[in-house]
């Protein structure tokens, strides 16, 4: 090794000299602290053996200086002193020193020492390339998150998200976020949310998003419904996923045409159903397993429903957020969150109260856990889509003319939406896009009607109210698992008319019939559960007509 010896004295300076040679260590001499740190600049010795008292500058001094010049690199300092008291080995230790040397020296303890010391200072330089290593590592890691979250940002949010009336927060443990957030609408404009909590965060837990959301939006705008997606999804995580992650997830549907909302939940807290008079007047308490926990054979896709009215609110949240802690370990919890969901005259700062309701009880603590909060508003009568005309199809796009008929056997009929199968078709007639919504709205009242009061015979007016409105989705799955016989056939015709062209559409049931003229010409002044499919059908059309006994509909659609 390289040794600097600062001594003021011939003597020890010649002493220590021989004794290192002899261990053949390379000896630098400085004669005082002002000396010792020029050489220490110019030839850094890997250990400094440091007088105290020195002209020029003392050895308290110069190791200070040394110490500051060695930066990062540890250089072990060895004091000589002839003290044994306390203070002044506490003061040599204020000032840098390492070890001590004590007079007169003795060859075998100087050698242990510098042995311990030269050990040491080989562990400190590995441990400082350690550091570089990780330094290094976390910071392409960093930068790789940061990557990976901007693409899994556009992927994950590739629907409705950026809904004006739609509120939100996602607030990640760590740099990446293990809630989810997905918004689409089907073909019809029915809107469709999943918040999802994927087992633990970070990373992991985001790439474990990508096919929850790669199922979510293209069944969406194919146009399945919410607890076929949540089966799909289920098997798909079930297959991809390790045993130790999984999704709690709850899945919303909301149909603007019949003030329904269904909702699948499986894992999350209570979906809650807020009105500004009322305040939480329904709650969706967790009724199924996590996806990805269940075989495919054994998932339960099964719903809940109820009513919305014109002011209601929707809350979904993940556990993150009542269980964030503050720096006493204490939980937000679900009473300070339904505290801020108490009736009031000011809804619109609901969202705000919450968030601000929680940064409070929490303060600056770091969170463990992600946190999602949404926010949902609700308008019984949105304003529908008419015929939209302004926009030509592309020439030279469609055949002369085309049709397409379709049959829905009984064992179709209850295996669930009978839109989505349809979706390719309309898909092949390459309808711009509110051509296709509107049309897709006409396609699924007019399946509705067929199924609901051709082939299963129910009655709307059960709908009265919301416990009737559940009631009628009870009786309708009951239905459709007993159904022994019927069918539904559909016929989507298109060609030109005069300068643009029209799209027929006729769904005729095997049921006995019901009475279309019952219902009123608009969907004006209604705001009851029932009564506004066939209305809203005919603000879209050019034509609606009914043959037979009422199990034949054909509407006609015009661009």
């Amino acid at each position: 090794m390289k040794i600097l010896i600062a001594d003021d004295t011939p003597a020890g300076r010649m002493v220590l000299s021989s004794m290192l040679r002899k261990e053949s260590h390379t000896v630098l001499i400085a004669e005082d602290g002002s000396e010792a740190v020029d050489v220490f600049k110019r030839e850094q010795p890997e250990i400094v053996i440091m007088d105290i008292m020195m002209p020029v500058m003392d050895g308290y001094e110069a190791t200070r200086h040394i110490k500051k010049l060695s930066g990062q690199r540890f250089v072990p300092v060895i004091f000589l002193t002839a003290m044994s008291d306390e203070e002044a080995l506490v003061t040599c230790v204020k000032y840098g020193g390492d070890d001590f040397l004590a007079k007169p020296y003795n060859p075998v303890i100087l050698k242990a020492k510098l042995d311990a010391l030269n050990r040491i200072r080989e562990l400190h330089a590995v441990i400082k390339l350690q550091n570089e290593d990780l330094t290094r590592y976390r910071d392409r890691l960093d930068r790789e998150q940061e990557l990976a979250g901007q693409i899994l940002t556009n992927i994950l949010h590739a629907g409705s998200i950026y809904l004006p009336n739609l509120k939100y927060r996602l607030s990640p443990a760590n740099i990446m976020n293990g809630d989810l957030l997905f918004v689409a609408r089907r073909p019809t404009g029915t809107l469709h949310v999943m918040l999802g909590d994927i087992t633990g965060h970070g990373l992991s837990s985001a790439i474990c998003a990508m096919p929850a959301a790669e199922v979510f939006y293209d069944m969406t705008t194919t146009g399945y419904p919410i607890g076929e997606i949540a089966a799909t999804i289920n098997q798909k995580l079930k297959r991809v996923l390790p045993v130790t992650l999984f999704c709690a997830a709850c899945l919303l549907e909301v149909d603007h045409t019949s003030g329904r909302l269904t909702v699948w939940n499986g894992g999350l807290p209570d979906v809650l159903v807020w009105s500004p008079r009322e305040g939480i007047r329904h709650r969706f308490a967790s009724q199924h397993l996590p996806l990805g926990i269940v075989n495919p054979d054994f998932f339960n896709a099964s719903i809940a429903v109820d009513d919305l009215r014109a002011d209601d609110r929707i809350y979904l949240y993940t556990d993150g957020l009542i269980e964030a802690t503050n720096r006493e370990g204490a939980m937000f919890g679900q009473d300070r969150l339904e505290h801020c969901l108490r009736p009031t005259d000011s809804p619109d700062e609901v969202f705000d109260a919450i968030q601000e309701s929680l940064s409070k009880f929490c303060g600056s603590k770091a969170q463990e856990d992600d946190i999602g909060l949404v926010e949902l508003p609700y308008d019984l009568n949105p304003s529908y889509p008419k015929c939209p005309s302004e926009v030509p199809p592309p020439r030279n796009l469609f055949p002369t003319k085309c049709h397409f008929d379709v049959e829905f056997t009984r064992e179709e009929l209850g295996r669930g939406d009978l839109l989505a199968t349809l979706t390719p078709i309309l898909d092949s007639l390459h309808l711009l896009p509110p051509h296709k919504e509107a049309v897709s709205v006409i396609l699924k009242e007019l399946l509705d009607n067929a199924l609901d009061h051709g082939v299963l015979g129910l009655d709307s007016s059960l709908k009265n109210d919301s416990e009737g409105f559940a009631a009628y989705y009870e009786s309708r799955q009951k239905a459709l698992a007993e159904l022994e016989e019927g069918w539904i056939k559909i016929r989507l015709a298109q060609g030109p008319s005069g300068v643009g062209r029209t799209l027929t559409v006729r769904v005729e049931d095997s049921g006995p019939g019901f009475d279309y003229q019952r219902h009123p010409p608009d969907v004006t002044g209604n705001i009851g559960y029932c009564g506004r499919g066939i209305p809203l059908i005919r603000s879209l059309s050019k034509d609606l007509t009914y043959s037979g006994c009422g199990n034949i509909a054909e509407a006609a659609y015009a661009w």
